[in-house]
C-alpha cells in the first residue's frame, strides 16, 4: 500500500512546524523587546509575514501566544538538561558538570535572561505567565532530583532529600552566575567553568556516601 499523500490543501507537517518556529522566533523577539504590555500581535504578524487572522486561528489572544512561547522555550531548555542527564554510565562528576554548564549557558544567553526578566516584570499583572514559567522550572528540578535519588539508592551519594540537594546544587554551581548575569556582569566561559567545577566538587564532598546526608 502506498503511503497516504498529504491533503492538497494542507502543507506538510515539516512546513507547518517551520512556520510555527518562525512565528515563535518573531513573537519571542517582540515580547523581549517590548514586554507583554507593549507587544503587538499586529506587529508580530507583519514581521512574520503572516496575517493576524492566522495567529488568532491558533492563539486566542496575546496572552495565549506568550504562554505558548514560554512553554516552548522552557521545553527546549528541559530537553537539554534531559540530554545531559541521559548518560547512566558516566561518572556523577561528569554528568553534574554537564548539567550545570547547560544551566549556566542559559543564564548568559540574552534570550533566556530576557525571558526571566520578562516573567519578573509582568508576573504581577499576568500571574499565569509566572505559573507557566515556574512549572517549567519545577520539571527541570524534578529531572535532577530523580537523577540524584538514583545515585543515592545506589549508595553513590548520601541524600535523604533530593529536592533540598537540588537547591544546594544550584546554589553551589549556578546561582552566582545567574546573579551576575542579571546585573549585566556575566562571567566569561573560562570563569564559568571554574565556578561550576568548584561547585560540583563541593557538592560531591558534601553529599559523598561517606559523609552522611547533608542538612539544610
Amino acid at each position: 500500500m502506498k503511503p497516504r499523500s498529504p491533503s492538497p490543501g494542507r502543507p506538510p507537517a515539516a512546513a507547518l512546524e517551520s512556520r510555527e518556529a518562525h512565528l515563535f522566533a518573531v513573537a519571542t523577539a517582540e515580547f523581549l523587546a517590548h514586554g507583554y504590555g507593549g507587544a503587538s500581535l499586529a506587529r508580530i504578524a507583519r514581521t512574520a509575514r503572516i496575517s493576524a487572522k492566522t495567529i488568532y486561528a491558533r492563539y486566542a489572544n496575546k496572552e495565549a501566544l506568550l504562554l505558548a512561547v514560554v512553554h516552548r522555550l522552557v521545553a527546549e531548555s528541559r530537553a537539554e538538561v534531559e540530554e545531559a542527564l541521559g548518560r547512566p554510565d558516566a561518572a556523577p562528576e561528569e554528568v553534574l558538570t554537564a548539567v550545570a554548564l547547560r544551566i549556566a549557558e542559559h543564564w548568559i544567553s540574552p534570550l533566556e535572561l530576557g525571558l526571566y526578566r520578562l516573567v519578573i516584570a509582568d508576573a504581577p499583572r499576568f500571574p499565569e505567565l509566572a505559573r507557566t514559567y515556574l512549572a517549567g522550572v519545577a520539571r527541570h528540578r524534578a529531572l535532577l532530583a530523580g537523577y540524584l535519588d538514583r545515585l543515592s539508592r545506589r549508595s553513590v551519594l548520601a541524600i535523604d532529600d533530593a529536592d533540598l540537594a537540588v537547591a544546594h546544587f544550584s546554589g553551589l554551581t549556578t546561582e552566582a552566575i545567574r546573579n551576575r548575569a542579571l546585573l549585566g556582569l556575566p562571567p566569561g566561559r573560562d570563569e564559568i567553568r571554574r565556578i561550576v567545577g568548584r561547585g560540583v566538587a563541593a557538592f560531591l564532598r558534601a553529599y559523598g556516601a561517606g559523609a552522611g546526608p547533608a542538612s539544610g
